[in-house]
């Protein structure tokens, strides 16, 4: 099997995901200097907000469909100047209301925040594609090549007994159902990697495991369900299929945060 995630660009700082038309989306993303320290005032935010925790580290990224910034127009038949104005007009329409957003997540959660530039970015994706070892020097991360391409090795997955293969690392996700507040479940589950998907739709909380053999994962998924257990009003599903996990996989990739449908709602936790 092959991972067919999104993929995208670094305009930094923004990440342009998919095309840059109606058919993608913008995302900036945002480090906290210390921890967040409560994750209410996303409620506040209009646009699909990804939380993520990773190497003792927040980070949350603010994303947009380009469809809300495009010139009504289509794109197929423009000449070389009109498509050029086409790609102009939406970058910065896009650009013009998620620094509105900025400054907005910034007084509302009243911590300074660092704007994660290609660098910051890469690192954080290395740490998602390829936990186990570093593939690329970040130094030769290239801006102008895709962010597939600059951390994946290849695309191929294998099937293991608990997850999936990618690159020599085990991954394994658990995806969590919780009416406990934001600040609660995140502090409990602080010692593991977290991806919060926030979307007018609904929330998608997902761990992910990963591990160079499945022992490993399986002490750590029972680490995670006791921890679980001990929170009220929560509830989780462990993946048991490569199909799941792969597509767990596709949906936490930081900074690609925007989608319909959650897949809590896939699998009936809803």
């Amino acid at each position: 099997m092959k991972l067919n995630p999104t993929d995208g660009y670094v305009i930094s700082p923004y990440i342009i995901w998919g095309e840059l038309d109606y058919r993608g989306c913008v995302a900036l993303g945002l480090a906290a200097a210390e921890d967040f320290k409560d994750l209410s005032f996303l409620k506040e935010i209009k646009s699909a907000c990804q939380y993520i925790r990773r190497e003792n580290r927040d980070y949350l990224f603010i994303s947009f469909p380009l469809s809300s910034f495009c010139p009504k127009t289509t794109v197929f038949n423009l000449t070389d100047k009109k498509l050029a104005k086409f790609y102009k007009t939406t970058y910065e329409n896009a650009q013009d209301e998620i620094l509105k957003t900025f400054y907005q997540v910034r007084d509302l959660c009243g911590q300074e925040l660092d704007v994660l530039q290609a660098q910051s970015l890469g690192k954080l994706w290395q740490n998602h594609f390829n936990p186990l070892t570093n593939l690329i020097d970040l130094d030769d991360f290239d801006a102008s090549d895709s962010i597939l391409h600059n951390c994946l090795a290849t695309y191929k997955v294998y099937e293991s007994s608990i997850g999936f293969e990618l690159s020599g690392c085990i991954h394994h996700y658990i995806l969590v159902q919780s009416f406990s507040s934001y600040k609660e479940l995140i502090t409990s589950l602080k010692d593991f990697c977290v991806s919060v998907k926030i979307t007018e739709e609904g929330k998608e909380v997902l761990i992910h495991l990963y591990a160079a053999d499945i022992e490993s994962i399986r002490q750590e998924a029972s680490k995670v369900k006791a921890t679980l257990h001990t929170l009220p009003n929560t509830d989780y599903y462990e993946a048991n299929e490569l199909g799941e996990n792969v597509s767990f996989f596709q949906n936490s990739i930081p900074g690609w945060c925007y989608g319909k449908e959650t897949s809590l709602v896939r699998m009936g936790m809803s």
